[in-house]
């Protein structure tokens, strides 16, 4: 019986995924089974999971180009364990820390996630073959509405918040997601079609369709960031992010998305648009009427603050935004008070003993032999 399923997405990169797939088969339970979707890939990927005999690992190829979004939802359509974790082709695991989870799964949590430590792989285009973590073990669980009153708010970083990926969460919640989207979006799809970014998105749909999360302090993965890493690739207009843009296929909810949208057709795109734009899409598909004025009131003057201060839109288009929505000057300080004031930090999970680690010096240039030193690392600081 399954019980995990660690579901690897990829598209073209396969110098990270012969790392990153035998990092995963680390893990020696026969209850973990590994899915790689394989977007239609020219590189070789094809050819290379063939090689892989492990029965754990279901290989599933697309026969044309997806978006990745859509790769997302062929990945949950394919799982079949019990608990689901998605992880980029270039990030990387610990196995040692699986018990951990483990341990909060019997407790009946539906969904666990982590903080967010990062391996800047060897071609990254800032602090090349750089791990960065924390040794900060807590635990804490979070009430889900608190939490997404928050997020919606724009007053806490989604990568605090459990989602698809990098987070354990059991199938039932997506099953809740998908009925509800039946019902009232008339999809039988995870995602509605108008969102954009699968791990932003689903982070909103999770809190929204459970009671509470744990959130702990030591990751069970580690995001990379490669050079060919859609995150990566906004800052430097990679050809990944160009890909990214090309293959959006939404439609336009408001005038803030719309400009949102315009300014990733143009090329300016940054990841705070495209979480701007998913959570007013968000918002208008997965909330009540009653709140939606409210929260946006909050979302569209502290996001276009944001967007405004890292210069993706100008002062009159910020404003003209924030006028055209009937908020008022008073309003828009009194929100902006909120944010200076810190609101976000009473849900904020903070970084605690950050460790810059330089993988040269520790004989590491990839997520395999990343994996192992974790491994070693965390085996000698928690035993």
């Amino acid at each position: 019986m399954v019980k995990f399923s660690i579901v690897i997405p990829t598209r073209e990169r396969l110098g990270t995924l012969i790392h990153t797939l035998p990092a995963c088969l680390r893990i020696e339970r026969d209850d973990v089974e590994f899915v790689v979707c394989d977007n239609f890939s020219q590189d070789g990927t094809a050819d290379y999971l063939e090689t892989i005999k492990d029965p754990r690992v279901r290989k599933y190829r697309t026969n044309q180009r997806l978006s990745m979004k859509d790769n997302f939802e062929h990945g949950l359509t394919r799982a079949q364990g019990a608990y689901l974790c998605f992880i980029g082709d270039d990030d990387l695991i610990i196995p040692y820390l699986f018990s951990l989870i483990e341990q909060e799964i019997e407790n009946n949590i539906e969904t666990v996630c982590w903080n967010r430590w990062v391996y800047y792989w060897p071609d990254s285009y800032e602090s090349p073959n750089t791990l960065i973590i924390n040794d900060h073990n807590f635990r804490v669980a979070l009430s889900s509405k608190r939490v997404l009153d928050a997020s919606l708010r724009y007053f806490l970083n989604y990568q605090n918040l459990p989602s698809l990926y990098n987070s354990f969460t059991h199938r039932e919640v997506f099953q809740r997601v998908i009925n509800y989207n039946c019902s009232n979006l008339k999809t039988e799809n995870f995602y509605p079609q108008e969102a954009i970014s699968p791990d932003v998105f689903s982070a909103l749909q999770i809190l929204r369709f459970t009671n509470s999360f744990v959130h702990m302090g030591l990751p069970f993965t580690v995001s990379g960031i490669s050079k060919s890493s859609n995150g990566a690739g906004v800052a430097n207009n990679s050809e990944e992010s160009q890909k990214f843009v090309q293959e959006l296929q939404v439609k336009q909810l408001s005038d803030l998305l719309n400009v949102a949208l315009l300014s990733l057709k143009d090329q300016k795109m940054s990841y705070h648009i495209t979480n701007l734009s998913d959570y007013i899409c968000f918002i208008l598909n997965y909330m009540s009427e009653d709140l939606q004025e409210d929260i946006f009131l909050d979302l569209i003057t502290s996001g276009c603050r944001t967007l405004l201060e890292i210069g993706n839109i100008d002062a009159d288009a910020a404003m003209r935004l924030i006028t055209d929505h009937g908020i008022s000057t008073s309003i828009i300080n009194s929100r902006i008070n909120l944010l200076d004031q810190g609101f976000y930090t009473l849900f904020r999970v903070p970084m605690f003993n950050r460790v810059v680690i330089d993988g040269d010096e520790y004989g590491f240039r990839n997520s395999f032999d990343t994996s192992i030193f974790l491994d070693n690392y965390l085996g000698s600081l928690l035993s």
